[in-house]
């Protein structure tokens, strides 16, 4: 007897810190789920740097993707940055696979 009609899902992360010149940092997670047939994978960086800029500058990138049997259906991101604490930009664009593609 079968409880549950949802298929089986697995995950990944993948995640990198490093430094860069002029005193900056960056930091990339990769994060990679298929659930019932249906792959996203979300791809966050971080930068930031205080030698640049006197208020330092933080540079923020998020890109969403779905794939589905091989075939990417959508993608999705997101950036922005950030001078001291303010939002200097923020911006989210979004493709769906149309008949023609992206």
């Amino acid at each position: 007897m079968h409880l549950c009609t949802t298929t089986a899902s697995a995950a990944e992360v993948c995640r990198f810190v490093g430094t860069t010149d002029y005193a900056g940092h960056i930091t990339v997670t990769t994060t990679a789920a298929t659930m019932d047939g249906v792959t996203k994978i979300d791809v966050n960086t971080s930068f930031e740097s205080t030698s640049m800029f006197w208020f330092g500058v933080h540079y923020l990138v998020e890109e969403v993707s779905t794939w589905r049997a091989g075939r990417l259906e959508t993608v999705a991101l997101n950036s922005r940055y950030l001078l001291g604490t303010n939002i200097v930009r923020q911006q989210w664009d979004y493709y769906q696979r149309g008949p023609e593609g992206l």
